[in-house]
């Protein structure tokens, strides 16, 4: 989907959450994703586009003081991330919509090469708990798959707006079916080497594991990073920047801080709901690959009340006989209040 000319302000909508201050100011963000950002071949298929809202409470330092609906309460209360007062801890929320397509969308026909246009409606909460270098994440996510998702319309609708080619073959798109995703992260600060007040450089070693019929995988991944205050951020740290959701926002409001980051990922992953089809009905399908890699680069700024982010993702075949690599990036803009 070439968003690129209705989006002027690209470069104001980015990919990770940013910052809050010391006093741990509740926050909200808008993520941008898109395949015409990509930076390299530019394109309009695999993973075309995606929309996200976050937002997030001020950082805690004691679990009791999180202010949690009594379900999560007991959810996260119950978890290995409940350390009591003997770490740092924030919630997230995010409400997302992400769509799919394969290579040719001037086509009606089923493309059975070729991966199935699918759209996802999805809500995720995530609890950061975090101190001393190490740092633990864990998400939930639910939503569905299908029609119900409103991708067609939202892609139908933009690509009349920027005078782009119609897709025309939503109507073999993967059917309605409830989705789950339960991730974990495992995060170590490696390294860190203070230069100056205002220039900083550290190594993030991060692990994830998820479990779901919205996708089910295993991975690791490097991050460097150089800037400043790292050592009040790497709870953040993404594979992916733009799917962080954090907000986070570690600096005095009159304090420019600034990172530059580059991620090497690599995944094994067992099942991928927009490649393998929908679980319990008949659907259009490919052959998944379940050796997978990216290459995530990309830059934060925050300043006063406001955090800005840029990333942009390369990766490997995800499924057998892909005609393009996965090659997007991701803007986000995000308010602290």
């Amino acid at each position: 989907m070439r968003l690129l000319p209705c989006f002027i302000g690209s470069i104001l909508i980015f990919s990770t959450s940013v910052f809050a201050t010391e006093s741990n100011n509740d926050w909200m963000q808008f993520t941008f994703e898109n395949d015409a950002f990509g930076l390299i071949n530019t394109s309009d298929n695999g993973y075309s586009n995606g929309l996200d809202w976050s937002w997030g409470k001020k950082i805690a330092d004691d679990f009791d003081e999180l202010p949690l609906p009594n379900w999560l309460d007991a959810v996260y209360g119950w978890s290995y991330l409940n350390h009591g007062h003997n770490r740092n801890y924030q919630i997230s929320y995010s409400v997302s919509q992400r769509m799919y397509t394969p290579d040719d969308l001037q086509q009606e026909q089923l493309l059975e090469t070729d991966r199935p246009y699918s759209g996802t409606l999805l809500w995720q909460s995530t609890l950061r708990s975090y101190g001393n270098g190490v740092a633990d994440n864990l998400s939930f996510t639910a939503g569905l798959v299908g029609p119900a998702s409103l991708a067609e319309q939202t892609q139908k609708r933009v690509h009349k707006i920027i005078d782009a080619k119609e897709p025309l073959g939503w109507d073999n798109q993967l059917s309605n079916e409830p989705v789950f995703r339960i991730e974990a992260q495992r995060l170590y600060q490696l390294a860190y080497t203070p230069v100056s007040d205002n220039f900083e450089f550290d190594t993030v070693i991060h692990g994830n594991a998820s479990v779901g019929n919205l996708m089910s995988d295993v991975g690791a991944g490097v991050t460097l990073r150089i800037g400043n205050i790292l050592t009040g951020s790497y709870a953040f740290v993404s594979q992916a920047a733009s799917r962080s959701n954090s907000g986070y926002m570690v600096k005095p409001a009159e304090e420019l801080s600034w990172q530059f980051f580059v991620t090497l990922y690599g995944r094994y992953v067992f099942n991928d709901i927009s490649l393998d089809g929908n679980t319990f009905t008949d659907s259009h399908s490919v052959q998944l690959t379940n050796e997978q890699a990216t290459l995530n680069m990309g830059f934060m700024l925050t300043w006063q009340n406001w955090g800005l982010s840029f990333s942009a993702i390369r990766g490997t075949e995800q499924y057998h006989n892909q005609p393009s690599t996965a090659n997007f990036a991701g803007a986000s803009i995000i308010y602290r209040y």
